[in-house]
């Protein structure tokens, strides 16, 4: 799974003739230093067709792992998903799952990837 931000047909602070805002759920946040707006698309994708599975929206402010949960379909056996999706708390979901942990990790200030998360970066990412 992953997710993609779509830029708005209009700026957050559009307005109609009565001022009211055009489309609330277009919003700010930045990407590489720019601002954009826009809105989250997040998809869960079936790893051998290539088919989607689940799709959510998002306001761009929302954390990606927020639509975890909701992201894994039933019946799979393994999740992938890049490291904005990865928590305890999403492992732990997993676990109880019995669905095979596939998500990158997440690498904090100070800290390194081992190298067999260095190994598994390169083979799922």
């Amino acid at each position: 799974m992953d997710s993609t931000l779509v830029e708005g047909a209009c700026k957050p602070e559009s307005t109609d003739q009565k001022g009211n805002r055009v489309d609330k759920d277009i919003h700010y946040t930045s990407r590489q230093g720019k601002a954009v707006d826009g809105i989250k698309i997040h998809v869960g994708q079936d790893e051998k067709s290539g088919l989607i599975r689940k799709m959510e929206l998002s306001h761009t402010e929302e954390q990606d792992r927020k639509h975890f949960k909701n992201m894994v379909p039933r019946g799979v056996k393994q999740a992938y998903a890049d490291k904005a999706y990865q928590s305890a708390e999403q492992d732990e979901h997993l676990k109880e799952r019995r669905i095979r942990n596939r998500v990158l990790n997440r690498v904090w200030q100070g800290q390194t990837l081992t190298k067999l998360q260095l190994k598994q970066k390169k083979v799922w990412g």
